[in-house]
């Protein structure tokens, strides 16, 4: 079941309106509303447009792991990638630059 609340975030932290992912989404402006408030579900491919638009796992919008990208470990990337992904992710987007620009 679609985590509406996390629709609902997404959208308020990148500042967009009903009507702005509505556009992106390629839907109505009610439409949008009814998922942000578990009215309805989307299908299989809404919600990996959702998930496109917002770059986060369609596992995240559905509320079964709390990391939006949980595909994307430690082990996987060098501590400086990690540390910039995990920077970026948590809204720290001037230590993501800091990080990138010490490491040149």
């Amino acid at each position: 079941m679609l985590r509406g609340e996390r629709v609902r975030s997404l959208r308020l932290s990148r500042k967009l309106t009903h009507q702005d992912l509505a556009e992106l989404l390629d839907m109505g402006v009610r439409q949008v509303a009814r998922y942000e408030s578990g009215e309805t579900e989307p299908n299989g491919e809404i919600l990996a447009r959702i998930a496109q638009v917002f770059n986060v796992s369609t596992d995240y919008l559905l509320g079964t792991t709390d990391d939006p990208m949980p595909h994307v470990q430690p082990g996987v990337l060098t501590d400086l990638e990690w540390h910039i992904i995990s920077s970026v992710r948590s809204g720290d987007k001037l230590e993501a630059i800091k990080a990138i620009v010490e490491s040149a």
